[in-house]
């Protein structure tokens, strides 16, 4: 079993938090060096990357990608021109993560082709994504299911059978170790577009650890998820003041990631254990009430809310046995104030 495996598969571990730095450092190495050092210094145990090594893996067309500025102002940029501004070379790919290993960080790598995909498992990435986009490529689920390390499909702007296909695809391909992410759509998607039940329904459907690709414009989803008991949570952190640029908008600052991160697991904890049963407390609580006598109580009064109240600590008859006591019959004097007792009445 493999450690991210292991991670994610024990619901009695803090989720796995993937902080990708993705191409938020646009060929700067340098900037893209300080990310990789800043997540390992939050205390993150894994960093999260992507293989965008070969701009053909988009046609030269007029197609354009839409995405909100960090004004939340809408951009429109030619999608080719975006993918060639942010591919970078497998060589400097290897350099940029050669130090993950003695930073303590696991390696989590999207790719987006079969070639990404060889080598994100030659420099020993512990899972490999399918993206979002590529939910419907049979041959590179294939692929990836074939490299013996654990795989998440992105089922983001998929259909439901589009999403079992594709979990199917890299189940009869060998994939043993699988987790099936969930996106809410467009982002940033409305808050009333997120539809975060659906992670429950996706584990039950499923039988598998549920991830959440986060695109909210904030840390609530992240937090949202963990209450839900999300296995995976991915979210984009950047530096601290990047320019506008494709994600950036619902990004996070990579310097909140330490608080992001406690606070996630803080959530977590308080989950408790699975299948734990409700507990009740080991003894009697010293704020529970008892019976008290209103005013002085003579033999052959009738016990009514006009003549006793309640007070703590129980030191006569619990509150909670009214029911049983309320029209019984004093038959032992009671003064004011003192508790009433079983031998004072007859029921």
């Amino acid at each position: 079993m493999s450690a991210f495996w292991r991670d994610v598969s024990d619901p009695s571990r803090p989720p796995v938090f993937l902080p990708d730095i993705g191409t938020f450092f646009n060929r700067d190495l340098d900037l893209a060096a300080q990310l990789l050092h800043k997540v390992a210094g939050s205390g993150a145990r894994y960093i999260k990357g992507e293989i965008l090594h070969d701009p053909e893996i988009c046609l030269p067309t007029d197609t354009a990608e839409r995405y909100l500025g960090n004004d939340a102002k809408p951009r429109e940029e030619n999608y080719r021109a975006l993918i060639e501004r942010k591919t970078v070379g497998l060589d400097a790919y290897r350099e940029l993560f050669a130090p993950c290993r003695d930073l303590g960080l696991g390696l989590v790598l999207s790719v987006y082709d079969g070639a990404g995909a060889e080598f994100a498992a030659e420099i020993g990435a512990q899972a490999i994504k399918i993206a979002s986009t590529n939910v419907v490529h049979a041959p590179l689920i294939r692929q990836c299911a074939g490299l013996g390390v654990p795989l998440i499909i992105d089922t983001g702007k998929a259909t439901l059978a589009e999403a079992q296909r594709a979990v199917e695809w890299a189940f009869k391909a060998g994939a043993s170790e699988l987790v099936v992410e969930y996106s809410p759509p467009a982002p940033p998607a409305p808050l009333e577009k997120h539809n975060l039940r659906i992670l429950r329904d996706l584990n039950k459907l499923f039988g598998l650890p549920i991830g959440l690709s986060d695109h909210h414009h904030g840390d609530e989803m992240l937090f949202a998820a963990s209450a839900l008991g999300c296995r995976v949570l991915e979210k984009g952190v950047c530096d601290n003041s990047p320019n506008s640029d494709q994600d950036v908008y619902h990004a996070l600052n990579v310097d909140r990631l330490p608080d992001v991160l406690d606070q996630c697991h803080n959530i977590h904890a308080a989950l408790g254990e699975a299948n734990a049963a409700y507990a009740p407390p080991p003894e009697r609580p010293a704020a529970r009430m008892g019976v008290v006598a209103l005013k002085n109580l003579q033999p052959g009064d009738v016990l009514n809310l006009d003549n006793v109240r309640f007070a703590f600590p129980t030191l006569g008859i619990p509150v909670e046995e009214w029911d049983r006591i309320a029209g019984a019959k004093v038959v032992q004097s009671v003064a004011a104030d003192n508790p009433v007792e079983w031998q004072h009445v007859r029921c």
